[in-house]
């Protein structure tokens, strides 16, 4: 996902709005199994977490036709300041979240 930030932003205009919905999938991805694991682990957190993901998976959309008509400057954006957000925010998550036995963060299975 990092890696998908980082290419965004070096990417040609036209380019951008492919990268651009494999990064919010793939974020997507990320927040659902999260939800899922603070769910299982019955946090108290997850309700706000869910507002949170739902913040920043809605400014990815709201970028998504934009920069299918070739207007990036808002995918730009959201692609310079999300590294320092996610960073944070799975840093956060992992703090509360159990880990298994093997060292894995505890899931539903």
């Amino acid at each position: 996902m990092f890696d998908t930030l980082a290419r965004l932003m070096q990417l040609p205009d036209a380019q951008v709005a492919v990268e651009l919905v494999e990064l919010t999938e793939a974020i997507e991805f990320e927040f659902r199994m999260e939800d899922e694991r603070m769910d299982a682990a019955g946090l108290s957190c997850l309700q706000s977490q869910r507002e949170w993901h739902a913040r920043v998976l809605g400014a990815l959309h709201r970028a998504l036709p934009p920069a299918a008509m070739g207007n990036v400057r808002d995918a730009r954006r959201i692609a310079a300041a999300l590294p320092i957000y996610l960073t944070d925010h799975f840093a956060s998550i992992e703090a509360v979240l159990p880990i298994d036995p093997t060292g894995s963060p505890a899931t539903r299975h």
